[in-house]
């Protein structure tokens, strides 16, 4: 599911670069609106099934060669952060390349 929602985002801002300045901010809004909600509900959805397990079976694995419980739900914050700044470094170039800074090399 999160690959088919990566690829819909991709395909939404390309749909959004070719259909103009006015209606893209109308669609990035709406596009930010959305994304928030599934962002939202993920994070809720990821706290209730972490809150379920109980503190002593997070060391629970199903296998010997599969990772517990615990270090699944770690792997998913390490992986959405990680992964965010790598993302972020690649647009980086994009901004920088039409004459724009980054945020973050921006001066208060």
């Amino acid at each position: 599911m999160t690959m088919l929602r990566a690829t819909i985002v991709v395909f939404t801002f390309g749909a959004i670069a070719l259909f103009g300045a006015n209606r893209a901010h109308t669609q990035t809004v709406s596009l930010q609106v959305e994304l928030l909600k599934d962002w939202s509900a993920l994070k809720t959805t990821m706290h209730r099934i972490a809150d379920e397990m109980p503190a002593d079976k997070y060391g629970f694995r199903p296998t010997d060669v599969q990772q517990t419980f615990g270090e699944r739900t770690v792997h998913i914050a390490i992986v959405i952060v990680g992964h965010t700044w790598d993302i972020y470094g690649q647009l980086v170039v994009y901004l920088r390349l039409n004459g724009h800074v980054p945020p973050a090399s921006q001066r208060m």
